[in-house]
């Protein structure tokens, strides 16, 4: 019986390159922050920034950075030169625009990938910036070929049990796209992902409101039937050895890793799923 679903959300594609727009500033509104030291110092936080998928801003220090993940920052005070104090938004820009108002250029309201940024002029007359994100706080961002997307896990409630399409049925409502799975076996890892706080996925992880879920269900369940719903239900239906399979998912069309890892419990046409107590993806009717 496998009750829980990894569903995803399509996001806007850009084209545009990611740049740090950098000004005078510092963070306000925020829950955690990572240290960052390199041997280049800010030239290498803001590298380390346009490398990794879910940092949105960078805040210089006298001798390292502070660097802000998705979710984790909500508003930025901007201040003028003599405060000393510079912050670096992460902008999906084809160019820097000619205007002396960064990081939103005279714009209120600019949309990114996965967030967009607001002015906002605070009670005293403080100009700030607001994040606002598109992923849900129980998901987290993922590019899937290329394509950005949030992911998350929902419950495949009962009587529905064993049916692929209700299956997929459950995972296109309510502003979701499709069932969908991990696209590589990195991104397997991050759904499993509950370790030190040092990303958003570590915090709001699918493992961990796969276990939560867990939980809540197998309390009202018998002690008998409690070791048949941990595992989570992901896109494609495989053929032997995790070949030729079918996704209803189109991002996922391309992926060759199930037939790396997909290991099957049965002969024939199988459904493919993720274990809570092996690692490696699963198949069976």
């Amino acid at each position: 019986m496998l009750i829980f679903l990894f569903c995803s959300f399509l996001i806007l594609r850009t084209d545009a390159e990611p740049k740090i727009v950098t000004t005078w500033g510092e963070p306000v509104t925020y829950t955690y922050y990572s240290f960052i030291t390199t041997d280049n110092y800010w030239n290498g936080c803001i590298r380390k920034c346009l490398d990794e998928d879910d940092c949105v801003l960078v805040f210089q220090l006298a001798d390292k950075c502070q660097l802000f993940r998705e979710g984790y920052i909500s508003t930025v005070r901007l201040l003028d030169k003599l405060s000393g104090k510079v912050v670096g938004f992460k902008r999906n820009l084809n160019e820097c625009p000619n205007s002396d108002s960064p990081p939103l250029f005279g714009e209120n309201t600019v949309l990114e990938l996965t967030y967009s940024l607001t002015s906002i002029t605070s009670d005293n007359e403080e100009d700030l910036v607001g994040f606002q994100y598109k992923c849900a706080i129980n998901s987290y961002i993922s590019l899937q070929r290329s394509v950005p997307v949030c992911i998350s896990i929902r419950v495949f409630p009962e009587p529905y049990t064993g049916n692929y399409g209700a299956a997929e049925a459950v995972c296109s409502s309510d502003n979701a796209f499709s069932l969908t799975g991990p696209y590589d076996k990195i991104e397997e890892n991050r759904a499993r992902s509950s370790t030190a706080p040092n990303t958003r996925l570590a915090i709001h992880s699918v493992s961990e409101r796969w276990l939560d879920i867990m939980a809540i269900v197998n309390s009202s369940m018998p002690a008998n039937v409690t070791s048949k719903i941990s595992d989570l239900w992901i896109d494609g239906c495989c053929g032997t050895e995790g070949k030729n399979c079918t996704f209803a998912d189109e991002t996922m069309i391309g992926t060759s890793q199930y037939n790396k890892f997909v290991k099957m419990y049965q002969g024939g046409e199988q459904c493919a799923f993720l274990s809570i107590k092996e690692a490696g993806m699963y198949s069976a009717k």
